[in-house]
């Protein structure tokens, strides 16, 4: 707290500081090998298609339309990408799962 000169008001100071890991900025990039996927691109396109239409109006200029469709597709690409790579990591253990049973049937066999 500062000193009180002129009025019995005394200025306040306050400092604030982020922790390191906050100052590192996170940066979001699409997973492109999404967009090989015919059933993800008609999920894409109808979003698109919604969001064009939801914020077409005349007061809403390009940069700004712009804009809010790069959030709405990071916001729809993100749970997309999540979905994708946990069916990816689930067919992976599986795939371990059915190697450990193969060899474990192989060692019981004497084989």
């Amino acid at each position: 707290m500062g000193v009180a000169s002129l009025s019995d008001h005394g200025p306040l100071t306050l400092s604030l500081g982020a922790p390191l890991h906050a100052l590192i900025a996170r940066c979001w990039r699409l997973y492109a090998r999404l967009l090989t996927y015919e059933d993800i691109l008609t999920e894409i396109e109808g979003t698109i298609q919604h969001c064009l239409e939801a914020n077409d109006a005349p007061e809403v200029g390009v940069p700004i339309l712009w804009e809010a469709l790069k959030a709405v597709m990071r916001g729809k690409f993100i749970p997309i990408a999540a979905r994708f790579n946990r069916a990816r990591w689930m067919k992976h253990q599986q795939l371990e799962d059915d190697i450990r049973s193969m060899e474990a049937s192989h060692g019981r066999s004497g084989h």
